[in-house]
């Protein structure tokens, strides 16, 4: 497999996809998402750049050629990201909202050393 057809396996299966559900949404052909992520066709660069931009990402991350931050984060985290991208919007915001608030009273309950030191 090529990183572009890891990467566009990686991406669709992220957003809980299906091949089928992924062609839907970008009109293109089961089948042509398939011989994609098998690594048994290349996409045209209008192809790559409509992909990247149905995954809110930059074509080189969807080609493999750059580094993704996303990548690097521990399983937790990578968990609590997936799972924000897939709650509704007001569910987002509720989320948001209360790590903000944890963050702010965290921040009010360490020593005067530690604050200081981390601005």
């Amino acid at each position: 497999m090529n990183n572009f057809s890891t990467m566009l396996t990686y991406f669709r299966k992220r957003e809980g996809l299906t091949q089928q559900q992924l062609a839907d949404a970008v009109h293109l052909s089961r089948s042509r998402i398939s011989n994609y992520e098998n690594g048994l066709r290349e996409p045209d660069f209008e192809t790559e750049e409509l992909l990247a931009d149905f995954f809110n990402t930059d074509i080189s991350i969807l080609r493999g050629k750059a580094s993704d931050s996303y990548h690097s984060l521990p399983d937790i985290e990578q968990q609590l990201l997936d799972n924000y991208r897939a709650a509704p919007d007001l569910i987002k915001k509720a989320a948001f909202d209360m790590l903000a608030s944890a963050a702010q009273d965290a921040k009010k309950n360490l020593p005067a050393d530690t604050t200081s030191a981390a601005g």
